[in-house]
């Protein structure tokens, strides 16, 4: 799976209307990008006017940036575990997605994926690592909604407001994730 492919597929999954809901703390977005985001590639703070004005190609870099490139993920070797892990850190930030892929590979999760991370990564079945890193983001989202320990650790980094609403859309796209990895 091409860095292309995994974008096209992000973009799939978080659409390309311009929403700014309540129940999501992200604000306002586009193409799957938020304020925060945009005003972070940028490099400057950013209005919901630039957020509903973001282009699609924009988008497409900011994602290869910050998702792929800068976290390292380039690095992992097997494109389903690569593409898991870039939509992890779109979802959940790059610090909690490496961590998932820490977690499935049996390194320190220090939420950085540096040699050590890569070579263990590297190293592990890539369907076995994708299987644990895929329980470890599902864990993550039960935390989100039933407030046990993780929820109240996503709590103190700003995951909150009415994060139940957000189930079904989180279920169905773990889904298609898994259906997406599966032969064909």
């Amino acid at each position: 799976m091409t860095e292309t492919e995994i974008i096209n597929g992000i973009l799939q999954r978080e659409g390309s209307e311009y929403t700014n809901r309540a129940a999501d703390r992200g604000g306002p977005t586009k193409h799957g990008v938020t304020l925060k985001t945009l005003s972070a590639y940028r490099g400057q703070p950013c209005s919901a006017a630039d957020v509903m004005a973001l282009t699609e190609p924009e988008a497409r870099e900011i994602y290869r940036k910050l998702y792929i490139v800068d976290p390292g993920y380039t690095l992992i070797n097997d494109p389903c575990v690569r593409a898991f892990t870039v939509d992890s850190a779109v979802q959940h930030g790059e610090k909690n997605a490496t961590k998932f892929l820490q977690r499935a590979a049996h390194v320190f999760p220090d939420g950085q994926l540096g040699p050590v991370t890569a070579e263990a990564v590297n190293r592990v079945s890539p369907q076995a690592l994708f299987v644990n890193a895929f329980c470890e983001r599902l864990t993550f989202y039960g935390g989100l909604i039933s407030g046990d320990d993780e929820a109240q650790r996503a709590k103190e980094a700003g995951f909150v407001k009415l994060q139940a609403f957000n189930a079904k859309g989180w279920a169905n796209r773990m889904g298609e994730l898994l259906k997406g990895m599966l032969p064909k």
